[in-house]
């Protein structure tokens, strides 16, 4: 599987609370032939995708979005504790039940 990826500019009004800016520079959609879903016992199991859904964003503009606010608090975060700009790795996910995201 190749992940789709985002890029999006960390502009100053992303730290502020009712920012409507959508400031994703680049979408490139990665091939997803498989995906990984629950099974009726409550495992996991691998299936294929179809076509149309290949073609598709993972991510809605908006998910990016809360993506990007959450990556600036955390660096924001770590740069205040570190004493200098501080670019952070972060992994997340998003339940296919609850269509919820996490940082993990």
């Amino acid at each position: 599987v190749t992940p789709d990826e985002y890029c999006v500019f960390k502009h100053p009004s992303l730290r502020e609370s009712g920012n409507h800016l959508k400031p994703i520079i680049v979408t490139n959609i990665g091939s997803k032939k498989h995906k990984m879903i629950y099974d009726d016992r409550g495992g996991i199991i691998d299936v294929s995708v179809d076509e149309q859904m290949q073609r598709s964003a993972c991510l809605s503009e908006d998910e990016v979005m809360q993506l990007a606010v959450w990556a600036i608090a955390i660096e924001d975060h770590y740069s205040v504790r570190v004493g200098k700009p501080t670019p952070m790795d972060i992994e997340w996910a998003k339940d296919g039940k609850l269509n919820e995201m996490f940082i993990v």
